[in-house]
C-alpha cells in the first residue's frame, strides 16, 4: 500500500460520518477491533485486501476510494477472489420485497413489505388529476413507480454488478 496515511484519513472520516466507533464496525463486518485501530492508527503497512473490501463495502465505497488510490478500481470478480463465497454474497445482495397499496386516504404508497410503518413513496394526485385519470389513478401511479424503481435498480446495477429479479407478487392489494 502505497499511502497507509490517505487510508487512515479515509476510514476515519467514514467512521465519524456514520458516527460508528471501531467496536461497532468490528461487528457489523466480522473484522477484529484491534486491527479496524490499527489502520486508523496507520500501523498497519500492508493491509489485508479481504479487510479493505469489508470496509469499503460496508460504507458503499470502492476500495480506491477508501485507500486514496486512484487507479484501476476493484471490480466485483476481483472482490469475490478475496473473499470467501459465504462472505461475498452476504455483502452483495439484499433482498427486499415492497408492496404498492392505496391507503385509506386514496394515496398509493410504495413500502417495504415487513415494515408497514416506514413509506418509501407516497403519490397523492389531485382531485383534478383524479377527475382527469378517472379509473386510471392506480395504473398511472404504478407506472410512475416502476419508472422510479427500473432507474433506481439500472444505477445499482452500474454501480456493483447486481443481478436484479423481478418476481410476480404473490398477493395484491
Amino acid at each position: 500500500m502505497q499511502n497507509i496515511k490517505k487510508l487512515s484519513k479515509n476510514f476515519s472520516k467514514l467512521l465519524d460520518q456514520q458516527n460508528l466507533s471501531t467496536k461497532e464496525l468490528s461487528t457489523l463486518i466480522d473484522v477484529p477491533q484491534s486491527t479496524l485501530t490499527r489502520l486508523i492508527n496507520g500501523t498497519i503497512k500492508n493491509p489485508n485486501q479481504t479487510v479493505l473490501i469489508k470496509i469499503a463495502q460496508f460504507f458503499g465505497v470502492a476500495v480506491t476510494e477508501l485507500t486514496g488510490e486512484l487507479n484501476a478500481d476493484m471490480t466485483s470478480s476481483q472482490a469475490q477472489e478475496y473473499l470467501s463465497d459465504d462472505d461475498f454474497m452476504q455483502m452483495s445482495v439484499q433482498e427486499v420485497m415492497l408492496e404498492l397499496i392505496q391507503d385509506d386516504e386514496g394515496r398509493l404508497v410504495l413500502r417495504e413489505s415487513k415494515n408497514h410503518d416506514e413509506v418509501l413513496v407516497c403519490i397523492d394526485f389531485s382531485e383534478k388529476v383524479k377527475s382527469l385519470l378517472a379509473g386510471d389513478v392506480r395504473i398511472i401511479g404504478e407506472h410512475m413507480i416502476q419508472a422510479a424503481l427500473a432507474s433506481v435498480m439500472q444505477q445499482q446495477i452500474n454501480r456493483y454488478h447486481a443481478h436484479i429479479h423481478d418476481e410476480e407478487p404473490e398477493r395484491y392489494s
